[in-house]
């Protein structure tokens, strides 16, 4: 403003490109491929009378491709899943990273920052607002733009192309955007946070060759009478070529995931990008009742930003725009009349209905009324917990106990008394008819000292195992090793000191929980305690001994000793 002093910096970005390519705060230019997790920023905790949260933004990828970027802050972990748009997965929790480095594991690895959010992650639909709106995510356009109070800004297309900026007054950064010092040879000096590529997380390759047509593809980036001209001053378009054409020679073939990568870059600089998806044969499909426009005021048009102000960016960026007097609810475009609730800064479609963090009752959005609440108890056998983003209640697995020195123990609690000697029928589901049919047999033999279990004999419509105290295995009478995947949804794996025999049950009702009766020493498992002591006739006792003599399997005793 014509003041001559000391000024912050402006703001910086760090972007992720695709195809294994970065650029750092500082302008660096790396690029990292394979399959790993790349810890791209972390703010560490201020000083007390700061009161700064600690900050931790993080990219998995999966053969150079971006699948998921996950962000922990105020205590609470957001991911964002690539090829999703309008909603997230958020937990209570910071998910588990493999300490302070930059590389994590490979997929599948300890280390790889899923677990808290991707897998017990709670789904949430955008536009959203978390502790009080210290985190909010919005969809702006076609990106997701997730915006830290006080700290970064997190812009991702759901495909290649990630943006953090960080305002001028912010911590030291740590991780692979560099140090945000103005010197972009010294980023990636820090050591200690840096650590050590994994094998499964390497430096690119040299580009592959291109041939002039291949070359013609990615060309109209650098156009400068092209649809992307007014970028080149916000954005050179440069790396984003060379990009470009890594995917489009390297076998992928499609240039569109690079296209749309520098027009959001485009976009969020403030550069001016013409209509560029018909001159290059890259479409966007619009949902019914909106359409295409070069920029779009998503966030704005919602039913949750009717009743707050959502969380949204100063720039527009490209996406599909609801018709005029509509409004987005995070599926469709509907009147204002039909929107649904916004609770605690959470948006819940009409008709939509959840259950409270600890299941305690259930609630069904009625409309702008709000939420309408009821009391609610998970059923038998089940607990309160997460499923594929949505709180529900998981079924339980039983816990039988045979120890025949002692006594066995049922699902549902009841002691038995101690095994005789004998074959006796564990479990089993009474109709042999059903699909989800087994026979369970525990072999009681006198050692010397006091009965043990020597054998287990498993029947299933797929074949008869019997597993042996000295962990011998056999399948339909042929000895086999472990670990063994068995005709039909059997496997069974060895620990140090077990073995599991897993299986894969099915619901078999479509309008409901399919509940196969069980028979046995090990009862019914209905949650009652007063029926398990049943024998096969059907009725009930009180006299265990006589119940476990009863339940000898008929077809290994023979019949002086039954």
């Amino acid at each position: 403003d014509g003041v001559l002093g000391c000024h912050p910096r402006t703001c910086r970005q760090c972007q992720v490109l695709g195809a294994g390519a970065y650029s750092t705060f500082d302008g660096h230019l790396g690029n990292l491929g394979g399959s790993c997790t790349l810890l791209l920023l972390e703010l560490e905790r201020g000083e007390p009378e700061e009161e700064l949260e600690p900050i931790t933004v993080a990219l998995e990828q999966e053969d150079t491709e971006v699948q998921r970027v996950t962000v922990m802050a105020h205590g609470m972990t957001v991911v964002m899943d690539r090829g999703q748009q309008w909603e997230v997965t958020v937990s209570g929790g910071p998910a588990g990273f493999g300490g302070k480095k930059i590389f994590g594991g490979k997929k599948g690895d300890g280390n790889r920052i899923m677990g808290g959010a991707a897998v017990d992650g709670e789904r949430h639909l955008l536009p959203l607002w978390l502790r009080g709106a210290a985190v909010g995510v919005a969809q702006v356009g076609s990106h997701r733009l997730l915006q830290v109070q006080g700290g970064p800004k997190i812009l991702y297309d759901g495909n290649a192309y990630v943006v953090l900026t960080l305002p001028p007054a912010s911590r030291r950064p740590r991780g692979l955007c560099g140090n945000f010092n103005g010197d972009p040879n010294d980023d990636h000096s820090d050591r200690e946070a840096l650590g050590s590529p994994p094998l499964a997380c390497t430096h690119l390759a040299p580009a592959p060759s291109c041939s002039p047509a291949q070359e013609r593809r990615c060309a109209v980036l650098a156009d400068p009478e092209g649809p992307f001209a007014g970028c080149h001053g916000a954005v050179p378009p440069r790396t984003y070529l060379v990009t470009c054409e890594r995917q489009v020679c390297g076998g992928v073939g499609d240039p569109c995931p690079s296209f749309q990568g520098y027009a959001a870059a485009c976009q969020a600089a403030g550069g001016t990008l013409r209509e560029w998806r018909e001159a290059t044969g890259c479409p966007l499909t619009c949902p019914p009742k909106s359409h295409y426009q070069l920029c779009a005021r998503t966030c704005e048009h919602t039913c949750a930003g009717v009743s707050a102000p959502p969380p949204c960016s100063e720039r527009c960026f490209e996406g599909c725009q609801c018709a005029e007097g509509l409004l987005f609810d995070g599926a469709r475009c509907v009147l204002p009349g039909t929107c649904g609730c916004l609770h605690q800064g959470r948006y819940f479609q009409i008709a939509e209905t959840m259950l409270t963090p600890d299941c305690s009752q259930s609630c069904t959005c009625r409309g702008p009324g709000g939420l309408q609440c009821r009391p609610f108890t998970c059923p038998f056998g089940h607990t309160c917990g997460l499923r594929d983003g949505t709180r529900t209640c998981i079924a339980r697995p039983g816990r039988c106990t045979l120890s025949p020195a002692t006594r066995f123990v049922t699902f549902d609690g009841v002691a038995g008394t101690a095994l005789a000697t004998g074959i006796y029928v564990v479990a089993s589901v009474c109709d042999p008819r059903d699909p989800a049919w087994f026979r369970l047999l525990g072999d009681i033999r006198d050692t010397g000292e006091q009965p043990a279990v020597m054998a287990l004999h498993l029947f299933t419509p797929h074949g008869f195992i019997t597993v042996r105290r000295d962990r011998k295995v056999w399948l339909n009478g042929v000895p086999t090793p472990l670990p063994v995947e068995l005709p039909g949804p059997l496997t069974i794996t060895e620990t140090h000191t077990t073995l599991r025999i897993s299986r894969i049950w099915w619901n078999w009702a479509p309008q409901g929980e399919a509940r196969a009766t069980l028979c046995g020493l090990c009862g019914d498992y209905d949650g009652a305690t007063s029926n398990d002591l049943r024998g096969p006739d059907g009725m009930v006792t009180s006299d265990a001994r006589a119940l476990a003599k009863a339940w000898r399997a008929p077809d290994f005793t023979p019949p002086q000793i039954r």
